[in-house]
């Protein structure tokens, strides 16, 4: 008895939406046509807008794909096109047409908003390279640096591995008017450089960092001070560490590489 109630209701309500459907007020087929002719225009005028920009922007490798993009989007505003014509000229539209017609706007707004999704994604490809080759090499960079010429002779003659990291690079000031060949000691390469672009905050908030120096011992520690100024010292120091101060942070260089000049010479195993 329960499931012969249940059918029943089932039923009724079926039978009542059904009702409703066929006596809800319907747009008539020119007013349908004409709207949907509103938004494909909208679409059209994109593409036409956007070509221009497009063209200029648009890399070789990439030219083939954008090209079948676009064409498939503009083909299905064509058919949605046609679709509505045919419906503004015959002034009559059933269920099944209107649904086509729905259908087919869906789809060009849907394709058109891939293709302008693949134009902004490669106009932010042309912006981040434009940006990064406006940056100098990382030796260029150094050697541009105010007061460091010493480690930028040291960079020139030596020639280190210097694409990714980070460089804490010394000020003249830090060699004490020695040769920097005698100041700065094969050593001291190892916890001056740190594999990975790291900026002053990121290494603050890290802590302790390991440089590039094969000795696990040599960790390099980073904290702000109360003056705001970020000092570093080395873990293998003795008490109290020789602290040397970033007066120049976040220098950035071309292949992702980021300098911090100090005042001061980290030595390994240094000893007062």
């Amino acid at each position: 008895v329960a499931r012969r109630v249940a059918a029943q209701r089932r039923l009724r309500r079926e039978a009542l939406d059904e009702r409703r459907r066929r006596n809800r007020p319907r747009t008539p087929p020119r007013q349908l046509a004409k709207r949907a002719a509103t938004t494909l225009a909208a679409l059209r005028r994109t593409f036409d807008t956007g070509e221009s920009d497009s063209d200029e922007s648009r890399d070789d490798d990439d030219d083939t794909t954008a090209c079948a993009s676009e064409g498939r989007a503009q083909a299905a505003i064509g058919r949605a096109e046609a679709l509505s014509r045919r419906i503004k000229r015959t002034d009559a539209a059933d269920d099944r047409q209107r649904a086509e017609l729905t259908r087919a706007v869906r789809d060009a707004e849907r394709m058109t908003e891939r293709v302008e999704g693949a134009r902004m994604s490669q106009l932010r490809q042309i912006e981040r390279r434009r940006v990064f080759s406006t940056l100098s090499e990382p030796a260029d960079a150094i050697a541009s640096l105010r007061r460091c010429a010493h480690f930028a002779a040291l960079v020139r003659r030596h020639k280190p591995d210097l694409d990714g990291v980070t460089v804490l690079v010394p000020n003249d000031g830090a060699f004490l008017g020695q040769s920097p060949d005698d100041a700065f000691e094969p050593e001291c390469w190892g916890v001056h450089l740190i594999d990975g672009p790291y900026t002053a905050t990121d290494l603050s908030d890290a802590g302790r960092v390991p440089p590039r120096h094969e000795d696990p011992r040599h960790s390099l520690r980073f904290r702000f001070d109360t003056r705001g100024a970020c000092v570093v010292w080395l873990d293998s120091d003795p008490e109290p560490p020789r602290r040397a101060k970033l007066v120049a942070r976040d220098v950035r260089c071309a292949r992702g590489t980021i300098l911090h000049v100090v005042d001061k010479i980290l030595y390994p195993d240094f000893e007062k």
